[in-house]
């Protein structure tokens, strides 16, 4: 039985780095400022406010086209978006909640001028929760349509999300997040997590296969615990995340939200690099084989 979810929430999607998306974003928000000035809150800098808006819009938009172009089919809930309306949802403050990071008055108020251009469907939230599912109608619908499912680049992950530690209440078994502590070991993961999604982010990964074999793929939920959304293919998901579950960062740290990590592993011989054929190598005994090399000690290609 699929597990109900209200849709992937709008802010846990990549930000596309496309030069059309990004002017459509932005000649979106030149309208949207120019309708609203009777309404600018005072004491805000209107530049930082310009620049937060078009974020906000390239994030919503960049959720929308990626939703719209889905193949997960069999999940309704993925061709939506999910965003909160509730003010408790949204923080301003980098910190180690699982919160929206970002103005709830400015997301809210953009959500409701693309409704009212008829650019958005809504389904109402439930009011206690306050999380609405959204997907592209009107002429951003057209817009997408005409830009078809192509792969563009990604924005780089924040820096500050690139490492989550968490851990588990072990009365009532939910998992929280605790607040990363900078120190050297730390910020050299960091570096180095930085230099692999920079190449992620430079490379097309997908699948040879059709639609029709991507939707059975998708047809099964996943769920490892971790990410608090329904499994898909999601091409765009292509840079890494380590995340410590122990509540420390000397135990585990195991890299999760590269897509491929997701699909079964009959299906990961179809991964296509650019275009291109890959190949799975299986390290047999590999644990057993670092220890020996790390003391020195030659052991036979064959040996089991």
């Amino acid at each position: 039985m699929t597990k109900y979810h209200p849709g992937r929430r709008f802010d846990w999607e990549p930000i596309l780095d496309d030069d059309s998306l990004n002017s459509y974003a932005l000649s979106l928000s030149s309208r949207y400022l120019k309708e609203q000035l009777s309404s600018s809150s005072r004491g805000v800098n209107p530049e930082k406010k310009q620049a937060q808006i078009e974020q906000i819009f390239l994030q919503i938009l960049s959720a929308l086209y990626i939703s719209s172009n889905n193949t997960g089919e069999p999940h309704a809930n993925n061709r939506w978006i999910a965003i909160p309306r509730t003010r408790r949802a949204y923080t301003t403050k980098q910190d180690s909640s699982e919160k929206v990071f970002g103005s709830h008055s400015y997301t809210v108020s953009i959500v409701d001028w693309l409704l009212s251009k008829n650019m958005l469907e809504e389904q109402p939230g439930n009011e206690i929760k306050g999380y609405s599912r959204y997907r592209a109608s009107g002429d951003l619908k057209a817009y997408f349509e005409g830009l078809g499912f192509i792969w563009m680049p990604v924005k780089p992950i924040a820096r500050e999300q690139l490492i989550i530690v968490r851990d588990k209440n072990q009365k009532t078994n939910k998992s929280f997040r605790v607040p990363l502590i900078s120190t050297d070991k730390i910020e050299e993961e960091l570096d180095e997590l930085e230099t692999i999604n920079a190449c992620l982010r430079r490379h097309c990964f997908s699948l040879n296969l059709s639609n029709d074999n991507l939707r059975q793929i998708t047809a099964t939920d996943n769920d490892d615990g971790l990410d608090d959304h329904p499994t898909d293919i999601n091409f765009y998901r292509t840079q890494l995340v380590r995340i410590y579950a122990r509540g420390q960062t000397n135990k585990g740290g195991r890299f999760y939200r590269g897509w491929w990590q997701h699909v079964p592993s009959d299906v990961r011989r179809h991964i296509l690099i650019d275009g291109k054929k890959t190949v799975e190598i299986d390290y047999s005994g590999m644990s057993m084989r670092l220890l020996y090399a790390s003391e020195g000690v030659e052991l036979d290609l064959d040996a089991d």
